[in-house]
Parts: C-alpha cells; structure tokens; sequence
C-alpha cells in the first residue's frame, strides 16, 4: 500500500536518514572489526508560570509546558587494539513531543484530514513549507584514532571537551543542548601520569591556502590519575581574511581528597580584529572561573559552587570584556538556562514556537555574572536523594541605569533516584524571585518592569547503555 502523495517526501527524508545510519552501523569492512555502541536515551518536561515574569501584561506568555526527546548513539568500531573510529548519533535531538503531526490527504473529499482525527508524527522540518528538512537522525561526529608508539593520534569530527566544561564543552550529557565541535587533528602522548597535547582546528570555512575561515592551534598539558585530572590549555585562533587573533588559557582541576570533591575552571580570552557581525577594531577581554565543592557526609551532602564571568560597564564601544560560559554549562532551572522576559509572539507559528524572544534582558548562558549555589542534599535511600539549592546572582558589571544588577534569587528542590545504575529519574522544582535588574525596568513599552515571581519545574527520566 503506497503512502499519500502529502507524506512521501517526509518519509522518504525519514528512510534516507535511517538507511544511512543503518550502512555506517552495519558495513562489513575486509577484516574483523568488534562493533560497541554505548549512549542513552532521554525524555525531558518542562512547566514555566510565567516566563514573561509580569502577568499583567497582554504579551504574557503566562502557563508554558512542554516535553522533548534526546537520544544519543556513540558507536566504537574496533578495527584492533590499535586502530578505531568513533561516532556520535543525534535522533530527534531536542525534539518537542507532538511536532510534525502527520498530514494525511482525503481524496474523496479532495482535503486533508484534521489532525484531531488522524495519527502519526513526522520528522522535524525548519520550513514551513518542508522544502528544507532537519534529520530526524543525525551523524553528529565522526573520526578515527590510531594508537601508536609515539601517541594517540585522532582526526575528523570530534566533541571539544576540558575541565568542568565552562569554556569547551561536548555537550554529550543527558540535560545538554548543544556541543561544541571542530574539525581537528590531534596528537596526545602520555608520560606516566603526565600528558602533552597539540592540536589543529579547522572551526569554519577554509580552503586551505586561500586566507579565509578560522583554524585554531592548540596545546595542553596535565596530570592524570585515579583521583585527581589536572591540566592548562592554550590556544591560538585566527581568522586572516579579517585580521582577527584571540588567544585562550585554561587551566582546570577535578580532584577528590576523602570526602571532598573539588571541581575548578579559570579561563581567559585576550585578542583583537574585526568580526563577522560587522563590528571592527575589537578588543577582547574577558574572564571566566568556577568552583564546585562538596563534601559527601553520608547521608549528608552539602556543596557549594561560585561561578565569575566579566562583564562590560560600556558595551557600546569597541572593547569587549564580557565572558560567556558555554550555553551546555547549567547552573539552575530558571537563571542561565531559560531566556528571560520570554513574552508571546503574535505570529503563534513564528521559528520560536509562538515566543517573542526580541526583549529579553538575560539570556541561557551565564555572562556578566557572579553567581553562588550552596546546596545541601540528603539519601533518604540507597537510590533516592534529596536536594535544596539557593543561587543568588548579579551582574558583573551592572547597568549604567539605577535598577542596579542583582538578576535575583532561585531556590530550587530535587529528588534524584537511580534504582539501577542504567536508570535514573530525576524531577526539579523551582522558583524564581527577580531583583531589581528585572524589576525596575521601564521603557515606553514596559513602564512596569518584570517583577513578577516565576514557578517551574522538570522531569527527567533517562535510560543509559
């Protein structure tokens, strides 16, 4: 039975995907070659009252929810104890559960049939009109490594992951959204305990020998046993057609001393030229650093995490001093993570799923802010905990107005349970309290600011193999 000429497209664009994950999965090379797959599957909800953080006005987005899927395959094909290639699979990455309703064609009454009366779910499109489609399953990275007497060597398109994530993050957990990656050939050697590294990045549109792109140069080294991963990263960026230079070090520590874990980045960004958005002459400036303790008092856990990225008391000019962590480190539900003033858009079929986006004032990164977590957890069972966190955050370099730059106060609840160590189910409770950075904002189209205290939560349940 053929399908309706309306679903073809989408289904052959489906099958395509498919058979092309199925070849790579499947191929059988000349030689033996031992198949791994490990990843994860994962379903995520989400509930906001109110994002728009005013409920008076008539653009309040007011009652939000919605539920996403992410699964993640990371297949190893071993060629040998020396020799493999690697990939990461993205389907229906951050997906909302419901999009792409199936349209089915009546030809008796030459119409489509209403979606209340009809099942089936397609794969995501970016248009409308599905002249251009999205993957629902997507070959995300792909390199090689050869393991030889004088080191490691990978090549192809690889995750970019170092130290707590605040600056290169691959985005391979369960709560990310995006990853970062390059095109890079790497060499790593290991010394006992001690590694040295260097890399070439190709990060955007370069025809080698021709002057355009931007292709980094990186180096690392650091220290590595069963308790402690240190490490200093530093690289070079350039994009010549645009005499642009940005030089980055990075120095992190992950370490567990007894009961005590200590997790730590300080990361700086220095350089000049001109950028792609237009802007000229730049100068950059900025700086990042986090720090994550805790210590496991069993039942008892109690941490606390501060995190600094600058900010810029003149963002006008040609100087740029704000540091943004990477929009994969998350620090709460709400501050750094969710947009905000979010207000509804006229256009309810608009690219942000009817969301005006055009007037928000801070963003899903952690930029211009100082921010501290404590927290304090408790195993109420071997597979259940329970978890209480406060984060309190400000500008780095306030607004030039009076509201001053306090972003506000978040508390946040969580019970965590793992009954095996493949499942883990995890819900989220918050509230948000805006400061005076929200709350005394007025322009003519906002005389009241954003005040309003926001409720929200999440649910999580992941399946890992």
């Amino acid at each position: 039975m053929s399908l309706p000429m309306s679903r073809q497209p989408r289904a052959e664009r489906w099958f395509r995907g498919l058979a092309a994950v199925v070849a790579l999965l499947s191929a059988a090379p000349a030689h033996a070659t031992e198949l791994q797959i490990e990843g994860w599957y994962r379903a995520r909800g989400r509930f906001f009252d109110t994002l728009s953080l005013n409920r008076d006005l008539a653009t309040s987005e007011g009652y939000a929810s919605y539920i996403q899927h992410r699964l993640l395959l990371r297949p190893r094909m071993l060629v040998s104890d020396k020799v493999g290639v690697y990939a990461d699979i993205r389907a229906l990455d951050n997906v909302y559960w419901g999009d792409e309703p199936g349209a089915l064609y009546d030809f008796a009454s030459s119409s489509e049939v209403p979606v209340e009366l009809a099942d089936g779910l397609g794969p995501p499109t970016l248009s409308e009109d599905e002249v251009e489609a999205a993957s629902a399953i997507e070959l995300w990275h792909a390199w090689g490594e050869v393991h030889s007497p004088v080191g490691t060597f990978r090549f192809g398109r690889m995750p970019l992951d170092w130290g707590v994530g605040i600056w290169q993050n691959g985005g391979l957990r369960y709560d990310a959204e995006y990853g970062d990656t390059a095109d890079r050939l790497q060499w790593r050697m290991l010394f006992g305990d001690v590694w040295a590294g260097l890399a070439f990045d190709v990060n955007s549109d370069v025809i080698l020998n021709t002057g355009d792109g931007t292709t980094s140069y990186n180096g690392d080294v650091g220290f590595k046993n069963e308790d402690t991963t240190a490490g200093l990263a530093l690289q070079y960026r350039r994009t010549p057609e645009r005499s642009f230079n940005l030089f980055t070090v990075d120095g992190a520590v992950e370490t567990k001393l007894g009961v005590l874990s200590i997790g730590a980045e300080f990361v700086g960004q220095f350089g000049s030229g001109d950028l792609a958005n237009g802007a000229n002459d730049v100068g950059i400036s900025g700086v990042g650093a986090v720090l994550d303790l805790e210590l496991d008092g069993d039942p008892v856990i109690i941490g606390l995490e501060g995190g600094l990225a600058t900010g810029d008391k003149e963002p006008a000019d040609a100087r740029i001093k704000t540091f943004t962590f990477d929009r994969d480190y998350n620090v709460a539900l709400f501050l750094f993570e969710q947009p905000m003033p979010t207000l509804s858009s006229a256009l309810p079929t608009d690219a942000d799923n009817g969301r005006d986006l055009e007037h928000v004032l801070l963003g899903n990164a952690v930029s211009n802010a100082i921010y501290l977590k404590p927290r304090v957890g408790f195993k109420v069972l071997d597979p259940l905990v329970a978890e209480a966190a406060l984060v309190w955050a400000a500008a780095a370099a306030p607004p030039a107005d009076d509201r001053g730059g306090r972003y506000g106060i978040e508390l946040n609840g969580t019970v965590r349970y793992t009954p095996y160590d493949m499942v883990r189910v995890e819900g989220t409770f918050g509230v948000l309290l805006p400061g005076k950075y929200f709350s005394a904002y007025s322009d003519d189209d906002f005389p009241d600011g954003f005040g309003s205290p926001a409720f929200g939560g999440q649910l999580q349940a992941v399946l890992s193999f």
